[in-house]
C-alpha cells in the first residue's frame, strides 16, 4: 500500500497541534479547570462542543451513508434537532439558575438534586454504560482510521490511538476535551468546504421530491422525532450547558448551533449522495475510510483523515471524560468544587484505568452504525425524566418514584423490541422513547392534580 505524503504531513501537523494544546493546558491549568473549565466556557467552545456532538467521526460516518439512501429528506433529522435545541434554548436560564447555585457537571448530579435517588441512580447506570460503550467505538473508528492510512492491524492502532487520547486528557482534563471540540468544528468545516468542491449539486426538482421522501410520511415523522428525542437527553449536550459561562452564552451557542446546521447537512448530504454514486460497489458505511488513504485524490484524502481522525480523536476524549467524570462525581461521590485537588488526582487514575478497559471493548466492536443506532434509541427513555427535573421544585417522593417506573417502562419497551427484531425504522425507533415521555406525562400530571403541583 502507498501512503500519500500529503496524508502523512497533515496526520502529523494535527498531532503536533494536539501537543501544544495539551503543552498550553499543563503550564496554566487549576484543578477547578481541569475539572470543569471553571463553569465559563466561552461562546466558541460552548457551540463547537454543541455542533460536534451530532457530527463527530461516528457521526459524519453515520450521516454520509444516511445521505447516500435517504438524500435530502435527511433534512428531516435537522428539523427533530433544532426543535430539541429550542427546548433547550428556553430552559437554558432555569438550567443555569439551578448550576449557579448548585455547580452541575453531570445529568446525575441534577437529576440527584431535583427529582431524588431512584430516577438518578437508574439513569446513572444508563448513561455510564453507553457512553463508555460510545467512547469505545469511536477508538474504534480511530483505530481504523489509522489502520487505512498508515497500514499495520487494528489492534496495534487502537491502542495507539488510546494511549494518545488517554496521554493529553491525563495531562490537561476538561480544558483540552474543550480546545479540541473547537479544533474538530474546524475540521468538519474544513472537509466540508472541499466536500462542496467535488459534490454534485442536485436538480431543484430531486432535492424537493427526496425532501419529500416520495410522500411516505411515516419515514418524514418518524426521523423527526427519533432524532428530536435523541438529541434532547445527550449527555454531551447537558454538560455544556452546564460548563457554559451563562445563559445567555448557552443560547447563543444554541442558536449558532441550530443555524449553523441548515448548510452544513446540504454539503454533508451532496457529499454522501455523489459519495454513493462515484463508488456504487463500496460499502457506505466505509466509504469515508476508503477515501482517506489518499489514493483516490491525494487532496481529498489528506483532509479526510485528518478531519476524521480530528472528529474521532476528540469525540473519544468528550465520550471519555463524560464517563469518568460521571464515575468521579456520582460513583464515588467526590465534589470537584470542594476538594478540586483530590478530583484531579481521581480523575487521573481512573483516565489511565479506563483507556485500558475502553481499549479491549473497542476490539470487539464490528458495526459501529448499528451500534450508535441501537444507543440512541435506548437514551430517548430519559428524556421525560430530563425534562421534568429543570421545573421541580427539588426532590420529590412521589416524582422520584414515578420517573423511576417511567424509565424502566421506557427501558422495558426497548428490550422487548430489540428482542423482537421490530427496530425497521426510525418511527419504530422512536417508540421507546415515545413511551417514555406519554407515561411521564401522565405522571406529572398526577403529581400536579393529585398530589400537588410538582414545579
Amino acid at each position: 500500500m502507498t501512503i500519500s505524503i500529503y496524508v502523512v504531513g497533515a496526520v502529523l501537523i494535527y498531532l503536533g497541534l494536539l501537543a501544544f494544546i495539551t503543552y498550553r493546558a499543563l503550564r496554566s491549568e487549576s484543578d477547578l479547570e481541569f475539572a470543569s473549565e471553571n463553569h465559563n466556557v466561552s461562546v466558541l467552545g460552548t457551540f463547537s462542543s454543541l455542533f460536534v456532538s451530532t457530527i463527530d467521526g461516528a457521526g459524519l460516518v453515520f450521516l454520509v451513508a444516511l445521505a447516500g439512501v435517504m438524500g435530502f429528506g435527511l433534512y428531516w433529522f435537522v428539523a427533530g434537532i433544532i426543535l430539541a435545541a429550542i427546548i433547550l434554548y428556553v430552559q437554558a436560564p432555569r438550567i443555569r439558575r439551578l448550576v449557579e447555585e448548585k455547580r452541575y457537571l453531570t445529568q446525575n448530579d441534577m437529576l440527584k438534586s431535583q427529582i431524588g435517588t431512584w430516577t438518578s441512580s437508574l439513569i446513572l447506570v444508563i448513561v455510564t454504560v453507553l457512553v463508555a460503550a460510545q467512547a469505545a467505538s469511536l477508538l474504534h473508528i480511530t483505530g481504523q482510521i489509522f489502520s487505512t492510512l498508515f497500514a499495520g492491524g487494528l489492534t496495534f492502532w487502537v491502542i495507539i490511538a488510546s494511549v494518545i487520547v488517554g496521554l493529553y486528557m491525563f495531562v490537561g482534563g476538561y480544558k483540552t476535551v474543550i480546545k479540541t471540540d473547537i479544533v474538530q468544528f474546524l475540521a468538519i468545516i474544513l472537509v466540508l468546504i472541499v466536500a462542496l468542491f467535488v459534490s454534485d449539486l442536485p436538480s431543484f426538482s430531486f432535492a424537493t421530491e427526496s425532501f419529500m421522501m416520495g410522500g411516505d410520511w411515516r419515514s418524514v415523522l418518524g426521523t423527526v422525532l427519533f432524532f428530536g428525542l435523541m438529541f434532547y437527553p445527550l449527555p454531551a449536550i447537558w454538560q455544556r450547558m452546564y460548563t457554559a459561562g451563562s445563559a445567555k452564552i448557552a443560547r447563543k451557542s444554541l442558536t449558532l448551533y441550530s443555524v449553523t446546521y441548515l448548510p452544513i447537512y446540504f454539503v454533508i448530504i451532496a457529499f454522501g449522495m455523489t459519495l454513493v454514486a462515484l463508488y456504487p460497489e463500496a460499502d457506505p458505511n466505509t466509504i469515508l475510510y476508503t477515501l482517506a488513504d489518499g489514493a483516490i485524490s491525494p487532496v481529498l484524502g489528506t483532509i479526510i483523515s485528518v478531519a476524521l481522525l480530528a472528529l474521532t480523536m476528540s469525540s473519544v476524549d468528550t465520550q471519555a471524560y463524560l464517563f469518568l467524570s460521571t464515575i468521579a462525581s456520582n460513583w464515588l461521590g467526590i465534589d470537584k468544587d470542594e476538594n478540586p485537588a483530590r478530583y484531579r488526582r481521581t480523575l487521573r487514575t481512573l483516565i489511565a484505568i479506563a483507556f485500558v478497559v475502553l481499549t479491549v471493548v473497542a476490539l470487539t466492536i464490528t458495526n459501529v452504525v448499528t451500534f450508535i443506532v441501537g444507543a440512541l434509541t435506548l437514551l430517548a427513555v430519559l428524556t421525560p425524566a430530563l425534562f421534568a427535573s429543570v421545573y421541580s421544585k427539588g426532590v420529590s417522593r412521589a416524582l422520584d418514584r414515578g420517573m423511576f417506573l417511567v424509565t424502566v417502562a421506557g427501558t422495558g419497551v426497548y428490550l422487548y423490541m430489540m428482542w423482537q427484531g421490530m427496530f425497521t425504522d426510525f418511527l419504530m425507533n422512536a417508540v421507546p422513547g415515545i413511551v417514555a415521555c406519554v407515561l411521564g406525562l401522565i405522571v406529572w400530571f398526577y403529581i400536579a392534580f393529585a398530589k400537588g403541583n410538582p414545579a
